[in-house]
């Protein structure tokens, strides 16, 4: 049986383009935020690094000062000491690092990302 007509082989050079701006559009994306994210990590391990030291016992002014000294270590230049939060209870102290970053994106248009981390340090 014979076919009449011409079978399709593939996409056509405007839906590549389609595609490929797609793609570059997403790609835009994670480059715009990459940078975001790795200083993000570095308020997390910094974070990390307060609660593993012994740290329980210091006052809420000093606690805010080690953990700018470790921002300002790992270059993070996103939080201020305005975003530190230190909550003491009974047993425990609790550090809070609320922040966020608006990184432009294109012309007037910019992305915002918000970014909470806390830490118990509790007394042992």
């Amino acid at each position: 049986m014979k076919r009449f007509g011409k079978q399709q082989e593939g996409m056509t050079f405007i839906s590549l383009l389609i595609v490929l701006a797609v793609v570059g559009f997403f790609a835009y994306i994670g480059i715009k935020l990459t940078p975001v994210y790795l200083q993000h990590f570095s308020v997390t391990s910094s974070l990390q690094s307060l609660a593993e030291e012994e740290s329980q016992g210091l006052a809420v002014g000093e606690l805010r000062s080690r953990l700018l000294k470790r921002l300002e270590i790992n270059s993070v230049t996103n939080v201020t000491e305005d975003d530190i939060k230190v909550r003491s209870e009974a047993n425990s102290k609790t550090v809070t690092v609320q922040y966020e970053v608006q990184e432009p994106f294109y012309g007037n248009v910019s992305l915002l990302i918000s970014f909470e981390d806390s830490v118990t340090l509790s007394n042992d």
